[in-house]
C-alpha cells in the first residue's frame, strides 16, 4: 500500500537582517554623501558613485538571496541620487534644502505605501525576531481573539511612523533654507553647511528620536494589552510568564 504523501508546503523567504538593511540602504550612504563629497575627499562625482552603489548592491543580493523586491533599496538609491545630483551641479540652496529633506520624505511615503499591502513596512522593522518574540505574540493574540487586531495596531504605528518622517522632511528644509544662504561652492557656504551638519542632531535627530523611543513603548504597551503578557516578556529572549 503506497505511503501517503504529506501535501509541500512553498518555502518562506529568508528572513531579512532589518539593521542590515537599514544600514545599507539609509544609514551608510547618507554618511558618505556628507562626510565624503568635498572635494578634499572623494568629490561628489565619486561620493554620489559609492553612495548608490550600496543600495544598489543590498538590493541585488536581496532579490536573489530571499526573492523579494527591497523598496527601502530603490528609496534609498531616489534619496542620494537627488542628493547627489544637486550637489554636483552646485545648485541653488533651496534645491540644497530640498535634497535634505528628500530621504525622510520618500521613505515617509514609502511607509504609507506599504500600508496596502500584507505587512506594512514598519512591521517588518518592528516586529522583528531580533526585538521580539513573535511566535510568542502572535500564540497569545489568537489565544485572546486578538489575533485581528494586530494589523490595525500595525497600520496606525506606521501612519504615526510616517509622521515623524514628514516632520524630519520639513525641519530639514527649514534648518538647510534658514542657514544655507551662500553661493554654493564658496567658502562661505561650506561653512554654512558645516553648522547645518551640526545643528542637524540637536534640532531634528535628538527629537526624532525621543518620538520614536515613545511610539515603540506605546506599540509594547499595546501588545502588552493584547496579549495578556508583560511588554518585557514578549521581547526577544524575554522570559515567558508562569502559569498562575
Amino acid at each position: 500500500m503506497p505511503t501517503p504523501t504529506t501535501p509541500s508546503v512553498a518555502s518562506s523567504p529568508p528572513k531579512e537582517n532589518q539593521w542590515l538593511n537599514l544600514l545599507c540602504n539609509v544609514v551608510l550612504p547618507t554618511l558618505i554623501f556628507m562626510k565624503l563629497s568635498p572635494d578634499d575627499k572623494l568629490g561628489p562625482t565619486w561620493a554620489l558613485a559609492l553612495g548608490c552603489a550600496l543600495p544598489i548592491g543590498y538590493g541585488i543580493y536581496d532579490y536573489v538571496v530571499r526573492k523579494v523586491f527591497n523598496l527601502l533599496s530603490v528609496l534609498g538609491l531616489v534619496a542620494v541620487l537627488l542628493k547627489g545630483v544637486f550637489g554636483v551641479l552646485k545648485t541653488s540652496a533651496f534645491w540644497i534644502a530640498c535634497s535634505e529633506a528628500a530621504l525622510p520624505l520618500l521613505f515617509g511615503i514609502g511607509i504609507l505605501f506599504t500600508i496596502r499591502g500584507q505587512e506594512p513596512l514598519v512591521q517588518r522593522f518592528l516586529l522583528s525576531p531580533q526585538l521580539f518574540d513573535i511566535d510568542r505574540i502572535r500564540r497569545q493574540l489568537a489565544l485572546r481573539g486578538n489575533a485581528d487586531r494586530l494589523r490595525p495596531l500595525m497600520v496606525t504605528t506606521s501612519v504615526a511612523y510616517a509622521g515623524t518622517m514628514f516632520l524630519s522632511a520639513a525641519l530639514n528644509f527649514i534648518l538647510a533654507s534658514a542657514l544655507l544662504r551662500a553661493e554654493p561652492g564658496t567658502e562661505e557656504f561650506v561653512a554654512q553647511l558645516g553648522k547645518f551638519t551640526g545643528l542637524q542632531y540637536p534640532v531634528i535627530a535628538l527629537p526624532l528620536m525621543v518620538l520614536t523611543v515613545l511610539l515603540f513603548l506605546w506599540v509594547m504597551k499595546r501588545l502588552s494589552t493584547l496579549t495578556g503578557v508583560p511588554a518585557e516578556s514578549l521581547l526577544a529572549g524575554g522570559q515567558a510568564p508562569t502559569a498562575s
